[in-house]
C-alpha cells in the first residue's frame, strides 16, 4: 500500500514524494474513531512531516503539524514525536527560541520522548532550561579544589562544617568489575571560608553519621571507620575487630552504642558497638539476617529496614518483633525509614512520603507526593528526608527523567507540593538523581549525581 511505497521513496532519499504519499495513507484514516487508528494516523502525518523537512519544505512541515491536535494517549509516544518534529522544523526553519520551547512543551506533554529520543541534548545545545522567573530557591554546585565538581553520595553535618563522603574524581566500575557508586575519598567543607580539608582520599564511602566530636564512616568493603575531629585521629573497625562482613550499609547511635548494619542483600546483619570498642551481632530470634539499609532510634525500640522486611527491637524487652507487613504497598518491598524531628519518616513506591504507621486520614496530605501515572505500577525512590520549618524536603530519583530533577518539597500545613526541576536551576541533563541531602543553618546541601549542589530558599 502507500505506506510500503513512501518507505521505498524514503530509503531512495525522494523525500517528497514520500511526504505525499504518508499523507495520502493518514487520509484513509481521517475518520477513525478508535484509539489505535488515531496513533496511526498521527503518526503518519509526522512521518510526512520529517519528509518535508527533509525534502527542504520546513515550512510545508510546519503547517502540517500546526494543522491537527495529536492524541494524547496514555503510554503512547505519538505527541511527543509531534511536539519533536515541530521542534526539528523550527531550527530547520532557524527560529531556535521558538524550537526551545516546542522541545520543552513537548518534554512535559509526554515524558516518554525523553529516553526515546535525543532531545534532552536538542534542548541542552539550544542553550538548556531557562529559569523560572517565579522560582523561590537559587541553586549552585560547588567545586573543590581544582574547579572539579564533586562526586559525593554521603553527606553530614556537624553544625558548621559540612562532611562530604566523595571527594576524589573516580572511573566507575574501574575496581575488579565491582558496581560501586559511592563517592572515594572523606572531606571536609567550611560553607563560610569556602575552604576544603581532606580527611581521607581511599575510602570507598556508602554512609557518613555525626556524633559529638566524631565522624562514623561505612564503606563499601574496608569496614566502619571512625574519625575524631578534635585528635584527628582514625581507627578502624574490620573482622579482626569481630564485624561479620566488611560491607557497611548504615549506622545510628543511642548513647554511647553505635549500631551497623552489614552485610548484603543475600547475607549480614546488624552489629552494636559498645564503648569499649567491643562489637556484639544481634542473632536472637526475628533479628535481621541480610544487611539493614536503614536504621533509626525511636524511645521506644531500633527501626531496622531490611528490603523484606522491619525488624523491631525494644529497649525494654531485649527482643525482635516483625512489623506486619503495611497495607496498600504497590510491591514486596518494605518501607524505606528516615529519622524526623517529630517522629519517623516512611517511603515506598506509590507512597513515597508518609509518617511512619500513620492512618489513612492522616496521610492524606502528603498524596500529592505520591506518585501516579495510569496503569503504571511504578514511583520514585527517597533517599533522604530532612524537615525545615513547616516544609519537608526530601530526594531521591527523578519523578521522570529530565522534567524533574530529584528534589520535592511539601507543606506540612497547607499540602503545596513541589517537585524541582532544571528551571529551578538545576542542570539541564536526562537523568539527576540525589543520594543524600541535609540542611546546614538556612542551606540545603545536595549530593547529586551532577555534584555537590547547594540550594537556597530566596526570600
Amino acid at each position: 500500500g502507500r505506506q510500503g511505497l513512501a518507505t521505498i521513496c524514503e530509503r531512495n532519499s525522494d523525500f517528497l514524494e514520500a511526504a505525499k504519499l504518508y499523507e495520502a495513507s493518514a487520509a484513509t484514516l481521517a475518520a477513525a474513531t478508535s484509539v489505535q487508528d488515531r496513533i496511526k494516523h498521527d503518526v503518519q502525518l509526522v512521518k510526512a512531516a520529517t519528509n518535508y523537512r527533509l525534502g527542504k519544505q520546513p515550512d510545508r512541515a510546519l503547517r502540517l503539524l500546526q494543522s491537527y491536535e495529536p492524541i494524547a494517549a496514555t503510554n503512547s509516544i505519538v505527541e511527543g514525536l509531534h511536539g519533536y518534529e515541530m521542534g526539528l522544523c523550527h531550527e530547520a526553519l532557524e527560529e531556535p527560541q521558538k524550537a526551545l520551547a516546542a522541545y520543552l512543551r513537548t518534554t512535559e506533554a509526554c515524558p516518554l520522548i525523553v529516553p526515546n529520543t535525543d532531545i534532552v541534548q536538542k534542548i541542552i545545545k539550544l542553550g538548556g532550561v531557562p529559569l523560572r522567573e517565579d522560582r523561590d530557591v537559587d541553586v549552585k554546585y560547588v567545586t573543590g579544589e581544582n574547579n572539579q565538581r564533586l562526586r559525593t553520595t554521603a553527606l553530614a553535618t556537624d553544625g558548621s562544617r559540612l562532611f562530604v563522603g566523595g571527594v576524589v574524581p573516580v572511573k566507575f566500575n574501574a575496581t575488579g568489575g565491582r558496581r560501586f557508586y559511592g563517592g572515594v575519598g572523606v572531606a571536609a567543607f567550611d560553607p563560610d571560608s569556602r575552604t576544603w580539608q581532606s580527611l581521607n582520599t581511599d575510602l570507598e564511602v556508602t554512609c557518613l553519621r555525626i556524633r559529638d566530636r566524631e565522624l562514623w564512616v561505612g564503606t563499601y568493603d574496608r569496614g566502619l571507620w571512625r574519625y575524631e575531629l578534635d585528635a584527628k585521629k582514625w581507627t578502624s573497625f574490620g573482622t579482626d575487630q569481630g564485624l561479620p562482613d566488611l560491607h557497611v550499609e548504615s549506622i545510628a547511635f543511642r548513647a554511647n552504642d553505635v549500631f551497623v548494619g552489614v552485610g548484603s542483600m543475600a547475607a549480614g546483619g546488624l552489629i552494636r558497638l559498645d564503648e569499649q570498642g567491643k562489637v556484639h551481632l544481634f542473632n536472637g530470634p526475628n533479628a535481621p539476617i541480610v544487611a539493614p539499609t536503614h536504621l533509626v532510634v525511636t524511645d521506644k525500640e531500633l527501626l531496622v529496614r531490611t528490603l523484606q522486611t522491619i525488624h523491631k527491637w525494644s529497649w525494654e524487652s531485649k527482643t525482635w518483633t516483625l512489623h506486619p507487613d503495611e497495607p496498600n504497598r504497590l510491591v514486596a518491598i518494605s518501607s524505606r525509614l528516615f529519622a524526623g524531628a517529630n517522629g519517623v519518616w516512611a517511603s515506598n513506591y506509590g507512597r513515597e512520603l508518609t509518617r511512619w504507621n500513620a492512618d489513612e486520614q492522616a496521610s492524606q496530605i502528603f498524596k500529592p507526593a505520591w506518585y501516579f501515572v495510569p496503569t503504571v505500577k511504578a514511583g520514585y525512590l527517597v533517599n533522604f528526608v530532612a524537615q525545615h520549618g513547616d516544609e519537608v524536603w526530601f530526594g531521591g530519583t527523578a519523578w521522570s527523567d529530565f522534567i524533574s530533577s530529584g528534589l520535592y518539597r511539601i507543606h506540612l500545613k497547607t499540602g503545596a507540593f513541589h517537585k524541582f526541576t532544571p528551571a529551578d536551576g538545576f542542570e539541564t541533563t536526562r537523568e539527576h538523581g540525589i543520594s543524600d541531602g541535609l540542611w546546614l543553618g538556612d542551606r540545603l546541601w545536595l549530593a547529586t549525581s551532577s555534584g555537590l549542589c547547594v540550594v537556597t530558599p530566596r526570600d
